[in-house]
């Protein structure tokens, strides 16, 4: 009898909740960590331009906070996945390729408008949602990013439904009518990638959470095999095939297993160790910029297909540009969050590298996993002399290898605009104080 999925997944989900409170400090700091990168993004992101049109699209102005409930409030998850995901500033993960953080944190946060959340409930729903993003990462696969879905909204979906869930005080049958619900409202492609809606994906994800949770809690029921058959998500959303292989002891906090990703610069990820290569050599070469002939970036395909944008347009394509971010960090020596205003490019710099500069992307192994270190990128400059200078990173900064700590999150959190009020809120919380958005951003 062929196994299912579905139920073997909540069973995981429930046996993993039934254990939350033997986590350790050590734990649940990892967790708050994330906090503080996420409302970073929070706090510089809804600057943009596209946090704003969200925000006046929902009419949020004119919501009284008062008479919100658990529904009305979704139009605030919208924004705040919105403003976190539109500077790619927020965190990821490799187990299912995904912007964890911004869904989960977006979908609680807007729930706290609705109702009095205490900070250990708040913790607990986006580590369970964690959990189960990681879980289902881990069926679905890099094979499901790869052909073309973007995972932060689909697998997001879903993950943020289970902590709206556990938030509600669902059993394990809301649990699993709310992933039901949630699988069909999971969608977004790679395509938007380099538009306004790929920031979007991250809201809506966040929103489709709340509204699952809320529907399952008065009733709606769904089907219980989601997962599985020929018209199950796994199949239709191209999973990986060899499922069987990828789990994780269901007790074991996912943190552990696939730590979190945190982003030093804006920018897509696999741009990240290309920047890491050219900021190595801005600060241990010296050259003129007159005196460069070419660039060449060497770059995994699947990884391209991605950051594809060879001659961006405006900022969301910047953002997904390796010529741009490699030859911005040549000039500068960085990458900063007022790196892709694209106003004064024309002409400019950066402008005048970027057309010497050459992409070459290479076939990997089958089975490749994301930011895989057996699979490197290399910056390779060419002076007019002819001399070489090159560099290889297989490691990205932030990644498991190089993590960020508590020091630098703080710094990001302080460059994004976060007070040093704002920042005492997050790191003095306790669990039995009330979670307050509105200490961090204007509702």
């Amino acid at each position: 009898m062929k196994e299912n999925q579905t139920t073997n997944f909540l069973n995981d989900i429930i046996i993993f909740l039934n254990n939350i409170n033997k986590l350790n400090d050590d734990i649940y700091n990892e967790y708050k960590l994330n906090f503080l990168d996420t409302f970073a993004c929070l706090i510089e992101g809804k600057k943009n331009i596209k946090s704003k049109n969200v925000y006046n699209a929902y009419n949020l102005k004119e919501r009284e906070k008062s008479k919100l409930n658990i529904l009305s409030a979704s139009g605030f998850a919208v924004y705040f996945g919105t403003a976190i995901h539109s500077l790619d500033f927020d965190d990821y993960e490799i187990a299912g390729t995904t912007h964890p953080s911004g869904p989960l944190i977006s979908a609680i946060s807007a729930m706290s408008l609705a109702r009095k959340i205490k900070f250990k409930n708040f913790i607990d729903a986006y580590i369970l949602g964690y959990q189960t993003l990681t879980l289902l990462g881990l069926k679905l696969a890099y094979d499901h990013y790869a052909s073309g879905w973007h995972s932060t909204s689909t697998i997001g979906s879903l993950s943020a439904a289970i902590s709206c869930s556990y938030l509600l005080e669902g059993n394990e049958c809301n649990f699993d009518n709310s992933l039901s619900i949630a699988s069909s409202m999971s969608a977004g492609m790679k395509k938007q990638f380099g538009s306004d809606v790929k920031a979007l994906h991250c809201g809506l994800a966040a929103k489709a959470g709340i509204e699952a949770a809320a529907l399952a809690n008065n009733g709606v029921n769904g089907n219980h095999e989601f997962l599985d058959g020929k018209y199950g998500m796994l199949s239709m959303y191209n999973a990986n095939k060899d499922i069987k292989n990828n789990s994780i002891d269901p007790i074991t906090p996912a943190i552990l297993t696939n730590p979190t990703f945190r982003k030093p610069w804006p920018s897509c990820s696999y741009t990240h160790r290309s920047i890491m290569a050219a900021k190595y050599i801005y600060e241990n070469y010296q050259y003129n910029l007159n005196d460069i002939k070419k660039i060449e970036i060497t770059i995994p395909e699947p990884y391209f297909r991605v950051s594809h944008f060879l001659k961006p347009t405006k900022e969301q394509e910047a953002r997904f540009s390796l010529p741009y971010c490699v030859s911005k960090t040549l000039i500068e020596g960085n990458i900063y969050p007022n790196s892709f205003d694209l106003n004064s490019f024309k002409g400019s710099k950066t402008e005048k590298l970027i057309k010497l500069t050459k992409v070459i992307p290479y076939k990997t192994s089958k089975g490749l996993n994301d930011m895989c270190p057996k699979s490197p990128d290399m910056v390779k400059v060419t002076l007019q002399n002819n001399q070489t200078i090159e560099k290889q990173i297989k490691n990205v900064l932030g990644g498991s290898v190089l993590p960020m700590h508590k020091e630098e999150v703080i710094e990001k959190f302080l460059s994004c605009g976060g007070s040093k009020e704002q920042l005492n809120y997050l790191l003095n919380l306790s669990f039995e104080d009330n979670f307050s958005i509105s200490k961090l951003i204007s509702v």
